[in-house]
């Protein structure tokens, strides 16, 4: 077994694939809950990620007054009261809005996690199960010239 893990690439793959399943686990996870973590970046510039409803959204915003260092929310969702069900969106969708009275700008990138997780799965399963082309292998330290 452990010439298995020997090998660069299937060492790669393993860590796609541990970060599939974390991916996976979050994706679950955002089916019932809220959550948003906000990291200030300079004095008035701030990054929120926000994962719900099977999207995982990167919002920006700019010329923002206290951001603070680390913010972090998380709640229970309810489906009563949020029937929405992005699923059946587009993969990837980007808005940029300007406040024309504060000067503040808000960018927003939001993914569908199926969209990142369905092709890291592939990309991992690719690293773990394919063989590489052994043309030339060469021992270290060691030269055969005959």
């Amino acid at each position: 077994m452990r010439e298995f893990f020997l090998d660069r690439r299937r060492n790669l793959g393993f860590v796609m694939l541990v970060l599939s399943c974390v991916l996976m686990a979050g994706w679950i996870r955002s089916e019932f809950t809220f959550d948003a973590i906000g990291i200030a970046i300079g004095q008035n510039s701030k990054l929120v990620v926000v994962s719900s409803c099977g999207l995982i959204e990167f919002d920006f915003f700019d010329n923002v007054s206290q951001a603070k260092l680390l913010d972090w929310a998380s709640t229970k969702r309810n489906f009563e009261e949020d029937p929405y069900d992005p699923q059946l969106g587009h993969p990837f969708q980007t808005h940029s809005y300007r406040d024309p009275f504060h000067g503040a700008s808000w960018t927003n990138w939001t993914f569908s996690i199926w969209s990142v997780l369905l092709p890291l799965t592939l990309l991992s399963t690719w690293l773990l199960v394919s063989r590489r082309n052994h043309v030339a292998r060469f021992d270290r330290g060691r030269c055969d010239a005959e």
